[in-house]
């Protein structure tokens, strides 16, 4: 009866050292964020089908977007606003004058608050005029990684 106790209990340390091991393993990749998402997940800017996001550029301190107007008209006045939980709301400066047909126009919003974290997800609120006089309100969006 001794005999069988023992070999249980051999049985049960040999796999209790080699589970504790793998926990340890599974804890250190853990800490250095070797399991962490927002690695993996893709940079992305849209707003509507006839203005994109040439490039963007999301800094703790600022994000820079690079809009092309391909609506076929002038639109003025064109104007973005950023709504986020993650902290920088607010208006992007530049495209005061309107945004021409095919002008690609580098707009800036300086954060008043800092971004903190390695991503940076929010909406963008895009209100512009067309030829036609009438006011338009179009949502985007920005996902990028924190510079």
């Amino acid at each position: 009866m001794g005999k069988r106790g023992q070999s249980s209990m051999e049985f049960l340390m040999t796999y209790g050292w080699a589970v504790l091991a793998i926990i340890a393993a599974v804890g250190a990749l853990a800490y250095y964020n070797v399991f962490s998402p927002a690695k993996y997940f893709p940079d992305e800017c849209e707003l509507f089908s006839q203005v994109e996001c040439k490039a963007w550029k999301v800094s703790s301190s600022q994000i820079e977007i690079v809009v092309r107007n391909e609506f076929g008209q002038v639109l003025n006045p064109f104007n973005i606003t950023v709504i986020s939980d993650e902290g920088c709301n607010g208006a992007f400066l530049g495209a005061t004058s309107g945004l021409s047909d095919g002008e690609e126009e580098k707009m800036i919003l300086a954060c008043t608050t800092a971004i903190t974290g390695e991503r940076y997800s929010a909406t963008l609120n895009v209100s512009y005029t067309g030829n036609s006089g009438s006011y338009h309100v179009a949502y985007g969006r920005i996902k990028s990684q924190v510079e």
